[in-house]
């Protein structure tokens, strides 16, 4: 995920177009697991990172722009217990609104209460700090998102130009779920088949929505491109 985009490695992401790609779709237009994640609820993620992006993440929280996005599926877990089994660094996630898809029903380990974040979700760090007693950093960051961001960033503009890439090999397969699907994309405008040109995005009913032109505004697209772009493992 975090190659799509790159132009060094753009062999091996253009490689995966009929195989990941379609996959990808799935996840991230789960026709029964739609809906935002809201209301400040936390989610964690256990990570191994180096000293210096820990130093990184630090200075970000001094610094005046703390934001970031996450430039691939992102595993965390409701259950924190858990999140602290894994890593030297504990990333503490809580929701203003963000797309996740729950794994919880299909994972080998459904106690792992597992959510997948999607890609181009933007995040403010509000802080960072070490505990003794577990020998463990903690940094707090809050997920943010609306319409506009997900539709100037550019994480997410890559990711839907991949996606758009992929999308004529599931097209029969999407049209049969997203008609299936209840809700505002019902058997309706904005079924992923339609999506051809442009970029797309959810609306904050959940419904994904055509930006035919794939054109922007430029104030948007300057603010998006202003979030740095961390990766939390």
């Amino acid at each position: 995920m975090r190659l799509i985009g790159s132009k060094e490695h753009e062999n091996v992401w253009r490689s995966k177009l009929r195989t990941f790609g379609p996959f990808c779709i799935l996840l991230w237009d789960d026709p029964y697991n739609h809906l935002p994640l809201t209301g400040g609820k936390m989610l964690y993620r256990g990570a191994n990172l180096s000293d210096d992006l820990i130093a990184q993440y630090v200075q970000l929280v001094r610094s005046s722009d703390q934001r970031g996005s996450f430039q691939a599926f992102t595993s965390s877990s409701r259950n924190r217990a858990k999140a602290e089994q894994f890593g030297n660094v504990l990333f503490v996630l809580r929701v203003n609104y963000a797309y996740t898809t729950d794994l919880s029903q299909l994972s080998e380990y459904p106690d792992e209460e597992e959510k997948l974040i999607h890609p181009g979700v933007c995040f403010t760090i509000d802080g960072v700090r070490y505990d003794p007693v577990k020998n463990k950093h903690e940094i707090y960051l809050t997920l943010t998102h609306n319409v506009d961001d997900d539709r100037a960033n550019p994480v997410t503009r890559l990711y839907n130009g991949f996606c758009r890439a992929a999308s004529a090999i599931l097209l029969p397969v999407m049209d049969g779920l997203n008609a299936a699907r209840p809700g505002p994309s019902a058997g309706g405008d904005h079924r992923i088949s339609r999506m051809t040109n442009g970029g797309f995005y959810r609306d904050s009913s959940g419904a994904l929505r055509e930006d035919p032109t794939g054109t922007l505004a430029d104030d948007c697209y300057r603010r998006a491109q202003q979030a740095p772009r961390y990766d939390l493992d």
